[in-house]
């Protein structure tokens, strides 16, 4: 080849090598990047043989774009698993009208939001301006816990609640402080606290003011069934229990022992209707005391029992005794697991039935109550003074006549005999009711 044909051919070539070059990004860009396994030289931005996030920044700086992404709204992540352990999916922004939220899940089926796990808390709010946790229309419970924790059982309730709380191995509801209301129930048709069955219906450990209060008109709160007390409450510094109003009872009480316990002074503004002051004795005699029976006392005995330090040696009053009282029924005495500070825990409780000799027994020795009537006294009108009559039975008042100085004349005077109290109904053999008032 000669020497002038040599230098055209490499001219030639030195013109086709730019545009060979130039056409080659052309050709790559005309393949579409398609997602794969196997390496596109279309989605290598630095065409380095290696497709990674390099060539995404690369791809990013070139379009040199900016604002907010919109996406077609045409794609979802459904089925999808998401993991991860420092890298939580956040929302942070000001999202207002018409949602007022950054999360809106709709679910005509099933639950709005399920946690099937946590470790630590399955919803916790760190501040809310208005309320952490809203549930305004729901068909069955507006929160329900199925278990917190481990607890011995765990009872579901098929009422449609507001807050549902199936199994706690702590508490169902704690509440830390509150410069109010612990819990207020500002309406409710029945019971505003209602407790089915428990170890005690409502503890108050401490309370600056009331332990309990109630405003509502029907039912402040009702225990049905609990195992010690239906309402505790350890330390008041104002009222223990405080009720306001209430359109039926203010406390309706029925217990297995007591009531009402209290170890304090009890203060009534209104009747006592249906009271009976009783105390505690123990059966000196050598024969069963039945209720209705007359009793004289024969001495007093100590105890540690938490219903007195004293406890009456009582037996059937005799012709002349003086009587303190009747004979409503026998004791029984109980233990208290969790006795108060100032308490042993030794109680006795009034029950119904005879007194054998030995037992304890309780004595009302003022307010109405059924005396038994000696027999072959007669029938004797209301209003009669009873005087105790053998084995503690009561006859009617005898009267005695006397002679007038100066032989004026006789008068009929009343035995001067203790007096048990006065029949409230016309007596004869069997049970009367007398005002028991000893005298």
């Amino acid at each position: 080849m000669r020497i002038p044909q040599l230098i055209a051919l490499i001219l030639a070539l030195g013109l086709l090598l730019p545009v060979a070059a130039a056409a080659a990004p052309a050709s790559l860009l005309a393949v579409p990047c398609t997602p794969g396994a196997a390496y596109n030289p279309a989605c290598d931005a630095n065409q380095d043989g290696q497709i990674n996030v390099t060539d995404i920044q690369l791809t990013a700086g070139h379009w040199n774009q900016s604002g907010t992404y919109v996406s077609d709204n045409a794609h979802n992540h459904l089925g999808q698993t998401w993991t991860g352990a420092n890298n939580p999916l956040k929302f942070n922004g000001a999202f207002g009208a018409p949602d007022y939220a950054p999360i809106v899940l709709s679910n005509s089926q099933g639950h709005g939001l399920a946690i099937p796990n946590a470790s630590i808390n399955g919803i916790y709010v760190g501040t809310a301006g208005a309320y952490g946790v809203v549930a305004n229309d729901v068909e069955q419970d507006g929160f329900y816990v199925g278990t917190a924790g481990n607890p011995t059982a765990a009872t579901f309730s098929g009422a449609s609640n507001g807050f549902e709380v199936a199994g706690a191995q702590g508490n169902g509801l704690y509440v830390g402080h509150a410069d109010v209301y612990g819990v207020n129930v500002a309406s409710a048709g029945l019971a505003g606290v209602a407790v089915n069955s428990s170890e005690r219906g409502v503890v108050t450990l401490n309370s600056t003011l009331q332990g309990f209060f109630s405003l509502g008109d029907g039912t402040g709160f009702a225990a049905s069934s609990s195992v010690l007390d239906g309402v505790f409450v350890q330390v008041a510094g104002r009222h223990g229990v405080y009720v306001t109003s209430a359109g039926g009872d203010g406390i309706h009480a029925d217990g297995d022992q007591y009531g009402g316990y209290f170890l304090g002074n009890i203060y009534v503004d209104g009747n006592c209707v249906g009271c009976l002051q009783a105390n505690f004795a123990v059966n000196a005699g050598e024969s069963a005391l039945q209720p209705g029976d007359v009793v004289s006392v024969a001495g007093v005995s100590s105890t540690d029992f938490d219903a007195g330090a004293a406890l009456w040696q009582v037996t059937a009053a005799q012709p002349g005794q003086a009587a303190i009282g009747v004979v409503a029924g026998r004791a029984e005495l109980t233990t208290v697991d969790e006795p108060r500070p100032t308490e042993t825990g030794k109680r006795l409780v009034p029950r119904e039935g005879a007194a054998q000799p030995g037992e304890y027994v309780t004595v009302v020795y003022s307010g109405p109550m059924q005396v038994r009537v000696a027999p072959g006294e007669g029938v004797v009108d209301a209003g009669t003074r009873r005087a105790a009559a053998r084995d503690g039975a009561v006859r009617p008042l005898g009267v005695i006549t006397v002679q007038l100085a100066g032989g004026e004349g006789t008068a009929n005077l009343s035995e001067d005999v203790p007096i048990v109290g006065v029949a409230l109904e016309p007596a004869g053999d069997g049970l009367v009711w007398v005002l028991v008032n000893p005298q």
